[in-house]
């Protein structure tokens, strides 16, 4: 069972989550209490010391200790006198509990919303640009000696631009290195095109209407693109001190992978992905 010591709208919700899932009781002030269903209710008239309130004879898997109702000039020692393996947290400053900061938390909760936000926003930008032009020769380019990220994210793109009415290529430079890489490719029927010479890279860019750039983000550092090329559009997860350069750039760090972001493109675009790019993205997020 879990213990709460508080009678504000916080003490109230947290009681009423609890009591879904567990045995609550929540020790407040009687003029803010309001009933509860599957919540014990203990109504103060007003604060009092810990040994003057009706506490539950079972030990609490945790105390929240939500407001200073308790009388004792160290609440929390007064409470580990009675449970001493108890946590105790609180939102309050007191001695001994563990600080939930209500503000860190808030913090917290609008960053992911925020993140989530950008995360669509981004999804969107990449999409607008692929819709700007039609039946575009779109250029995929991954990193030399491509992972199975970067694969993944090639392939799902192209599935992406063919799906758009576009005509796509994904190209790298270096070897597809690693058994696992190669039989990636192999089962999964890739087509890829493996560059090696300088002109026939500026060849497909004079020929292709949009670049993009999967999992690498500066064009000349690890990959076969010439350092004054400007993709189009740029995703990676991979930060660096220098902004990328590029009409639309979703890079965010706090993937752990290449292959999530471009989930999540596929995912606002409505395209459905066929079987060869939902095991591809779930092997390159892997």
């Amino acid at each position: 069972m879990f213990l709460i010591f508080g009678s504000d709208t916080l003490a109230i919700r947290l009681a009423e989550w609890i009591g879904q899932r567990s045995i609550v009781r929540i020790i407040g002030l009687a003029e803010q209490l309001v009933p509860m269903e599957d919540v014990e209710i203990v109504a103060l008239p007003t604060e009092m010391e810990l040994h003057e309130m009706p506490l539950p004879d079972v030990t609490p898997t945790a105390v929240l200790l939500l407001e200073e109702i308790i009388c004792d000039d160290d609440p929390v020692q007064e409470l580990k006198s009675h449970w001493p393996n108890t946590p105790i947290l609180s939102t309050i400053d007191v001695k001994g509990a563990e600080r939930i900061s209500i503000e860190d938390l808030t913090t917290s909760a609008i960053q992911d919303r925020l993140r989530s936000i950008d995360r669509k926003q981004g999804a969107s930008e990449v999409l607008r640009r692929l819709s700007d032009e039609n039946a575009a020769k779109v250029l995929i380019v991954c990193h030399d000696n491509p992972d199975p990220d970067a694969l993944a994210s090639a392939l799902a793109m192209k599935h992406l631009c063919d799906s758009m009415g576009h005509s796509s290529t994904i190209i790298h430079g270096g070897m597809i290195e690693h058994q696992q890489n190669r039989a990636m490719v192999r089962l999964l029927n890739m087509d890829l095109r493996k560059l090696i010479l300088d002109w026939e890279i500026e060849d497909l860019l004079n020929q292709s209407d949009i670049v993009l750039c999967v999992d690498f983000s500066h064009p000349g550092a690890n990959n076969i693109l010439p350092e004054s090329c400007v993709p189009h559009i740029v995703i990676d997860h991979h930060t660096s001190e220098e902004r990328p350069a590029g009409d639309v750039i979703l890079v965010r760090s706090e993937f752990a992978a290449t292959s999530s972001l471009v989930a999540s493109v596929l995912m606002n675009s409505g395209v459905e992905m066929n079987s060869n790019v939902a095991t591809a993205l779930a092997f390159g997020i892997r």
